[in-house]
């Protein structure tokens, strides 16, 4: 096993060089609460979660893609992965083994590949992809979908298809983006209703939630513009798999991992208690979450996820 430190863009935080055991997910695990739920034998068992990216290929994920398909390129068949997204993003919220375990380590992977061999990903295969899992829910028990990108076109009738799975009980998950500091204002599918929009913070290698910071980088809209970020999670110095079986650490894997998290958070909560709406989510949300301090409540949302919180929540609720 190695883990090589992914090329740090221009403007990102540097690498912190802390212990694995300091990594913004493996202390995570216990700041947004997972370990609790763990202890609890919560997983994912039995919960599938679709994964909308660059395909998905790892040792991690052995035995538990239940099925790929390939919207781009048309390979159907054996999951791959021609980039390294959503490798790290199918890692993060459901590996198994590795340096730091995914958030819900016994989920299933509905890999649904909508982008190039660079990343790139327009609304045509991801309107394709989402038709799929709609089609599909029920037969692989589809309850989580997470869509760690942005769009420049198309916006409205993939957002029309996310309220429709909403509506079905399917819980959505998107990236806030990495277009910060600057505010500016978000687009339209990440101001939807029937989805969930995650912010991208910084725990500092501390389980003490007091420190917690937004990153820079994450999008936020401008002052006065209710229509920014649900719900925090971290995305700074995250370790997570790559195609040929190693690992990257990210100093910042921006909301896109972010987003990884709170998926696999969600697929624990649907082991749960099945029958939950993103409604209900967010209601739970908003009770169990910790803002952060001197962070705008548009940036962050609710403010950083907690997850045994929000489960107890939704659990008293019934």
């Amino acid at each position: 096993m190695r883990i090589h430190q992914y090329p740090t863009p221009p403007g990102s935080p540097k690498p912190k060089n802390r212990p694995i055991e300091q990594a913004g997910n493996a202390i995570g695990l216990q700041t947004l609460e997972v370990d609790q739920l763990h202890r609890e034998g919560l997983t994912g068992q039995g919960v599938c979660v679709a994964v909308l990216d660059s395909g998905a290929a790892h040792p991690d994920l052995q035995d538990r893609v239940v099925v790929f398909k390939d919207f781009y390129n048309g390979k159907d068949g054996q999951s791959y992965d021609d980039f390294f997204h959503g490798t790290a993003i199918a890692t993060a919220a459901a590996g198994s083994g590795g340096p730091v375990p995914g958030v819900a380590p016994r989920a299933k992977l509905a890999v649904l590949k909508v982008t190039d061999e660079q990343g790139g990903v327009e609304s045509f295969e991801v309107k394709k992809a989402l038709a799929w899992a709609k089609e599909n829910r029920e037969r692989y028990n589809i309850q989580v979908i997470n869509m760690s990108f942005g769009l420049m076109d198309g916006q409205p009738k993939v957002a029309e298809q996310v309220k429709e799975l909403s509506e079905m009980g399917v819980l959505v998950c998107t990236s806030v983006g990495n277009g910060g500091p600057t505010p500016r204002k978000l687009d339209a599918l990440k101001a939807s209703p029937y989805l969930l929009t995650v912010a991208n913070c910084d725990l500092h290698g501390s389980v003490d939630g007091d420190d917690d910071t937004l990153v820079p980088q994450s999008s936020r809209p401008p002052e006065g513009d209710p229509d920014g970020a649900d719900i925090s999670a971290p995305g700074a110095d995250i370790i997570a798999g790559r195609p040929d079986g190693d690992y990257y650490r990210f100093a910042d894997g921006g909301s896109s991992l972010a987003t990884a998290l709170t998926s696999g958070v969600l697929a624990l909560w649907k082991e749960a208690l099945p029958g939950i709406t993103m409604d209900q989510v967010k209601e739970a949300l908003a009770h169990s979450a910790v803002p952060m301090a001197n962070v705008p409540g548009n940036a962050q949302g609710f403010g950083v996820l907690r997850a045994k919180a929000g489960l107890d929540y939704l659990r008293n609720k019934k």
